[in-house]
């Protein structure tokens, strides 16, 4: 069985370039700058990197996040007035990506 950090160097060749790849779809804690956000995403485990970046290609294959939070709002709500579902899709937005997938499988089912 290959170890994480032979399928992450498969895959995007080194730790590195990962990281860079994930920067722009990951947000920073606040007051935290581009260059401590991207040493902090470095310390990361090899599995934690490779779960993240599977999450974010799931995320660009919904089409975004303002997409899948819309999802989620539609799902949750089916048809109810503008203003509820606005609310809705703003308080979705607010979620880390893994919650906002996890919450689109789950209400799909329900569907």
């Amino acid at each position: 069985m290959a170890t994480p950090k032979t399928k992450l160097e498969a895959k995007f060749e080194s730790k590195e370039k990962l990281v860079t790849q994930l920067l722009p779809h990951l947000e920073a804690a606040q007051n935290e700058s581009t260059d401590a956000h991207k040493a902090r995403l470095l310390r990361l485990s090899n599995t934690k990197l490779l779960r993240l970046a599977s999450r974010v290609e799931k995320l660009k294959a919904a089409g975004g996040k303002t997409e899948l939070a819309q999802k989620l709002a539609d799902l949750q709500l089916g048809a109810v007035n503008a203003k509820e579902k606005a609310d809705r899709v703003r308080k979705n937005s607010a979620l880390t990506i893994g919650q906002l997938l996890d919450q689109v499988k789950y209400a799909a089912r329900r569907a």
